[in-house]
């Protein structure tokens, strides 16, 4: 039996990311892109350092100070094998993004739910965007795990919404 779907499934691999010197203008001018909705801040060896919303930036606070001071991880990140039900649980009503990290908190994707919340964002979606926007893309963090065949998908998807429903029904 296909295990259900996991953030390995869903996530896009060329998330917009900013390195260990940014400062807030850079996060704020991140924001200025309404797709952004979390801002993700890395060390130079690909760890994530914070990931920061727009609701962590108050008025008032210094354009040139380290954005790693700002935002969080709790709550924010989740690894690549946690399952759908899980992920779904921590975006609520109204969460859109998590951050994907390995064990060592290397940043590996992002969980990046679609304006809509029925569906998932895609690498090539993500690239598309981009370039109709004139926008560099960034490169590709190293995945971990190839993607699922149409087939494998559907088997999955039905297993998460088997394990859904039975969870469901629990007392």
């Amino acid at each position: 039996m296909t295990p259900p779907l996991q953030a390995r499934h869903l996530m896009v691999t060329v998330p917009k990311r900013l390195g260990p010197d940014a400062c807030l203008s850079h996060v704020r001018a991140e924001f200025d892109n309404d797709h952004v909705h979390l801002v993700l801040v890395v060390d130079r060896a690909g760890r994530l350092v914070t990931a920061i919303e727009r609701a962590d930036l108050g008025p008032g606070l210094d354009a040139a100070s380290p954005a790693s001071g700002y935002g969080r991880l709790e709550g924010r990140t989740v690894t690549s094998t946690t399952p759908l039900l899980a992920i779904t649980r921590l975006l609520g009503s109204t969460g859109r993004r998590l951050a994907v990290v390995d064990d060592r908190g290397h940043l590996v994707g992002l969980v990046c739910l679609k304006r809509s919340r029925r569906g998932f964002c895609d690498d090539d979606g993500v690239r598309a965007r981009a370039q109709e926007r004139g926008r560099p893309v960034p490169a590709p963090l190293p995945r971990e795990l190839t993607p699922l065949s149409p087939e494998e998908w559907r088997e999955a998807l039905m297993s998460t919404v088997e394990d859904g429903a039975r969870e469901s029904q629990m007392p």
